[in-house]
């Protein structure tokens, strides 16, 4: 079993958490501290809501497991007129190894991807059939 190059824990192939939707929260907190509502709309404006689904119940889903697993913390809980409260979070030095640690994990492994239309090519395409 190979061991992580950033913490020297051995890695057993599955990750506490492991969708994209962790990732890029990971990602954007290592940017600055924000609050959940924050994060959504910023991914929402890089287009990330193209590739991610983001709903609420899903995103504070996610936010709530970063933390329990300690790659997130609180660092504020303000309220401003009659709005909810809202909690920034930052990331922690866990979070760093596990978003650096699973970045590399992404790159170093790479998969071999064809997109349903270039399979379909391939099947009615004469020179794959064996005709000229």
């Amino acid at each position: 079993m190979a061991r992580s190059q950033t913490t020297g824990q051995r890695k057993t192939g599955r990750r506490k958490i492991s969708n994209l939707l962790a990732l890029s929260l990971l990602n954007l907190l290592i940017e600055r501290p924000m609050y959940p509502y924050e994060m959504a709309a910023t991914l929402r404006q890089r287009g990330k809501d193209e590739a991610i689904k983001i709903n609420w119940g899903s995103l504070y889903t996610v936010v709530q497991n970063l933390e329990k697993y300690g790659f997130i913390e609180a660092v504020d809980v303000a309220r401003e007129g009659r709005q909810p409260e809202r909690t920034t979070y930052q990331i922690t030095d866990a979070g760093r190894d596990e978003l650096k640690d699973w970045l590399r994990e992404l790159i170093s492994e790479p998969e071999r991807e064809y997109t349903s239309t270039r399979r379909g090519w391939r099947r009615r395409s004469p020179r794959y059939r064996g005709s000229s």
